[in-house]
């Protein structure tokens, strides 16, 4: 490039051009920055609803399977039965 090259400038109507398109461009990478980010409280009130939600299903999940095994004990026995021999097989393989 020669020294005295106006290439590389910005003159005029390309200079309000460029000024726009940095404006948006900064505006859409300050939408993706951390200040952009929910506030650490209403994190923690959403985490905090999706904890209580997980333990809801957890006892919800409990309860049933308690009503399967009263239900059918013969069945659950020979079941964690099964389970207790092959885990005994796998950990006797070590």
């Amino acid at each position: 490039m020669p020294p005295h090259s106006t290439e590389g400038t910005v003159h005029g109507s390309d200079e309000a051009l460029l000024r726009k398109d940095c404006r948006g461009f900064t505006s859409q990478v300050r939408c993706h920055s951390w200040t952009a980010c929910p506030s650490p409280h209403r994190l923690y009130k959403v985490g905090e609803q999706q904890a209580q939600d997980a333990a809801f299903y957890a006892e919800l999940g409990c309860q049933e399977t308690r009503d399967l095994v009263r239900g059918y004990p013969a069945q659950a026995l020979g079941i964690a039965a099964g389970i207790g021999v092959l885990l005994g097989l796998l950990m006797a393989r070590r």
